[in-house]
């Protein structure tokens, strides 16, 4: 309902005249080849789930079975939660703790915000001087940047890290979040193992959400908009952030309508609209290619309520 009147507020708002005119005079051609990043796009994913996994326990079908699956519930769940989620499925078909695959996934989602992050650091930086209340916004990133950093790098953050989260926690996962600890901490063992490790899971995370916000910038272009791809770097990952806000599923509405904020001083607010468009739509593609492995995992449904746990862990560690 939220995304419902989200939308019906920017569309009232829009000219539909000229979006007519945007989608009649789009590049169809360029708008097909910036869709199939999407398949680079989930080997990153399921190549880096890969390696972040202790032990070798998953080959690359695994990885992508898991991340693709992860596609579907990300459809119907707020903030991505679906990432979050598959943990259950990596726990059952692998026979390994739930606690050890939470850690696994949140470890997974740090990495990809951290990612984010440092992009949009990249390219505020660069357009500081371009845009009202891009200063502020860059310090605001600069030390989520570096908090992200800090937890992911440095095992002293783990006790007060923990700490925080049991005392925002509802008492019934308290447990749940004790569990964690051990399984966290052996994580950050194995991801910190060597640096040629490191290097690679950190080199495949950049890339991907370099062809990520390249897919974004392509969809411009193909729209006819004219926005410079350092701009897009660091304008679309706030978008992807303020689309992970828990409002609506998926972040439909509130994603399109920060694409239209962020980048009314580069382009047409009718262009920006079908960018959000087309942004669900990619998503709703990983949604389909994850819909065969999904239907074929174990049992979902019996066990909501861990599901519904792991859910809320997630939800407060954000």
């Amino acid at each position: 309902m939220i995304a419902l009147l989200i939308f019906v507020v920017i569309y009232l708002k829009i000219d539909f005249a000229r979006l007519e005119n945007v989608v009649s005079s789009s590049n169809i051609l360029l708008i097909a080849i910036s869709f199939v990043v999407v398949v680079p796009l989930a080997l990153l994913s399921a190549w880096r789930l890969k390696l972040l996994v202790p032990g070798n326990l998953f080959s690359l079908s695994d990885s992508l079975k898991f991340t693709l699956a992860a596609g579907v519930l990300n459809m119907v769940l707020p903030s991505k939660a679906g990432d979050i989620a598959k943990s259950h499925f990596i726990s059952k078909d692998k026979n390994i703790s739930l606690s050890m695959a939470v850690s696994l996934t949140i470890f997974e989602r740090a990495l990809d915000i951290l990612s984010l992050l440092i992009w949009c650091s990249i390219g505020l930086l660069l357009n500081v001087g371009r845009g009202e209340g891009l200063v502020l916004l860059t310090y605001v990133v600069l030390a989520c940047t570096v908090f992200l950093i800090t937890l992911i790098s440095w095992p002293r953050m783990v006790e007060p890290f923990f700490y925080f989260l049991s005392r925002l926690a509802p008492k019934k996962i308290l447990s749940t979040i004790e569990e964690l600890k051990p399984s966290w901490r052996q994580m950050h063992m194995f991801f910190w193992r060597s640096k040629a490790h490191i290097a690679g899971i950190f080199l495949i995370s950049m890339l991907s959400w370099f062809l990520s916000m390249f897919q974004i910038w392509l969809f411009v272009i193909s729209l006819n908009g004219s926005l410079p791809l350092m701009s897009c770097l660091g304008l679309a990952p706030l978008a992807i952030l303020v689309g992970l806000l828990p409002v609506t599923i998926a972040g439909i509405g509130t994603r399109d309508a920060a694409f239209i904020i962020l980048f009314r001083n580069f382009v047409d607010p009718s262009i920006s609209a079908i960018v959000g468009l087309l942004c669900t739509i990619r998503y709703a593609v990983y949604a389909i290619a994850g819909l065969p492995f999904i239907i074929n995992m174990r049992p979902f449904v019996t066990t909501h309520q861990k599901l519904g746990q792991v859910i809320s862990v997630e939800h407060q560690s954000i």
